[in-house]
C-alpha cells in the first residue's frame, strides 16, 4: 500500500514506541511494509528512523526546520535504476 505522513510542529519523530523501560521514547526504527512512504516533517525538533521492508518500495523523506535526523534502512531488493538517475519514478 501507500502511506504520507505529514508533521508540523515543534517535536517531530517517526519512531517506533513502546518497547523497553520508556513507553514515550522512541525504541527502534519505525517498520513500513507497504511499496510507497512519503514523509514530510517541518518544524523545529524533526527526527526519523525508519526500516523499509518491502521489495522494491520508494521511501521519500523531506525534512525542514533546526534540528533535523534521518536513518533509512532498506532490507529488501529494489529497482535497479542505474545509480538512481530514476529515483522517485518507475
Amino acid at each position: 500500500g501507500e502511506a504520507k505522513i505529514s508533521q508540523v510542529g515543534f517535536g517531530n519523530s517517526v519512531a517506533y514506541y513502546g518497547k523497553g523501560i520508556c513507553k514515550n521514547c522512541p525504541t527502534e526504527p519505525a517498520t513500513f511494509k507497504g511499496d510507497d512512504l512519503y514523509v514530510s516533517q517541518v518544524g523545529v525538533g524533526n527526527k526519523l528512523s525508519l526500516k523499509s521492508e518491502t521489495f522494491g518500495s520508494d521511501v521519500t523523506v523531506v525534512q525542514m526546520g533546526y534540528q533535523n535526523y534521518g536513518t533509512i534502512i532498506q532490507t529488501s531488493a529494489g529497482h535497479h535504476n542505474n545509480g538512481c538517475g530514476n529515483c522517485g519514478g518507475h
